[in-house]
């Protein structure tokens, strides 16, 4: 579960609600679903997903926008910000069901994915 964010952004949110020193959204789809990546130090990035939609919605995250070629041989090991819950590395994308009017977080560490 993340956190409802619904009464604090009201139904009307667009891109030009964004303050000005707000992270950009990687993506933003019909003013309902958006991604957000940030880099933090120590191999570290923060992917959040957020959705305005009423409904579960999927929302995809792509490595390569985070500056993370599929050809790299490196992937995030994600952990859930607000539950704890570790999940499985990801190399090229992940995909994770957002609920209505909500959000998910993840600190994601950077990791070798290759076989040795």
């Amino acid at each position: 579960m993340g956190r409802n964010f619904w009464n604090t952004f009201g139904s009307n949110i667009t891109e030009k609600d964004f303050p000005e020193h707000a992270v950009e959204p990687l993506r933003f789809w019909a003013d309902q679903l958006l991604t957000f990546i940030r880099h933090l130090s120590g191999n570290e990035f923060v992917p959040a997903c957020y959705s305005l939609f009423g409904e579960e919605r999927n929302i995809t995250h792509i490595l390569a926008d985070a500056g993370l070629s599929y050809a790299a041989g490196y992937g995030f090991f994600m952990k859930n910000v607000f539950t704890g819950e570790e999940a499985c590395i990801k190399e090229i994308y992940f995909t994770v069901p957002v609920p209505g009017h909500d959000c998910l977080v993840y600190r994601c560490r950077l990791v070798n994915c290759q076989k040795a």
